[in-house]
């Protein structure tokens, strides 16, 4: 009897350990997709501006993520090339642009075609659905590592709990 508690204790906290691997494996491949989407804008954007980023438009993006809670940030920001008085280049500066009230995981589409270049509308407009997405996905994923995380604590309760029961 002592024997069939341990397995199924065992096989409980291997079956949810294998969850949070599982998602683990989820979250590093959505961080990939996401830099992958943003190495293919960058790509376009150089291409359209003949290799010189600030002839390709004025949005950029970027790709962040906390590895302690494993969110992923797609982000973008409205760059503005100055050129100091001498220099023989422009320099960016970027500023990030809000985020839709309206979508708590994308961007308002109508600021983002006011913002950009007519050179780079359609690549953001592509960009940010597929982004847009992502941001869901994580949102998903997060949840789901929160209550893996909480129902294994549960469950240690539970055993502490059944032990004190079967140990009097």
């Amino acid at each position: 009897m002592q024997n069939e508690k341990v397995t199924e204790k065992e096989t409980l906290a291997g079956e949810w350990k294998e969850l949070l691997d599982l998602l683990e494996k989820h979250n590093a491949a959505l961080e990939e997709r996401a830099r992958n989407l943003s190495s293919k804008f960058w790509s376009s954007k150089l291409k359209q501006g003949n290799g010189d980023p600030s002839k390709g438009g004025c949005l950029g993006c970027r790709i962040r993520s906390r590895e302690s809670s494993g969110a992923i940030y797609a982000e973008w920001y409205k760059t503005i090339w100055v050129k100091k008085q001498g220099a023989e280049k422009a320099k960016p500066l970027g500023q990030y642009v809000k985020k839709g009230k309206r979508d708590q995981f994308g961007y308002n589409m109508e600021s983002l075609k006011r913002i950009a270049k007519p050179v780079e509308v359609d690549e953001v407009l592509e960009t940010e659905k597929a982004f847009r997405l992502i941001r869901e996905l994580n949102h998903c994923l997060i949840q789901l590592r929160k209550y893996a995380a909480q129902t294994i604590e549960v469950e240690k309760k539970w055993e502490a709990l059944s032990e004190g029961v079967d140990g009097e």
